[in-house]
């Protein structure tokens, strides 16, 4: 292969920017902005939404699935509540910023 782009592909790869579960589970509940969720669906289908932690009134979702690896987050798009798998999310988008979940 050629060195530049095995270069090329190497500096893209280091340059994404990680976080563990956690870290992303910290971020998103700490964070009453809205935070751009890559995740996939039970059916396996990708899904892109921009979500909040509360509903446009400062109310948090009275489910409580975390213990079951569900989060109830309030999406701008359809304006209710959606159920994201935790384990499922890939990335996330907080403040122009970008983190891969590992």
């Amino acid at each position: 292969m050629n060195q530049t782009i095995v270069g090329n592909k190497l500096y893209q790869f280091r340059k994404k920017n990680y976080i563990s579960f956690r870290e992303m589970t910290d971020i998103v509940k700490t964070k009453y902005e809205n935070v751009k969720i890559f995740t996939s669906k039970l059916s396996g289908r990708n899904m892109v939404r921009e979500m909040y932690t509360t509903d446009p009134t400062g109310t948090p979702p009275v489910y409580d699935y975390e213990e079951r690896g569900y989060w109830v987050l309030w999406d701008t798009d359809a304006l209710g509540y959606r159920t994201v798998v935790l384990k499922n999310i890939e990335k996330i988008i907080v403040d122009d910023e970008t983190f891969y979940v590992e």
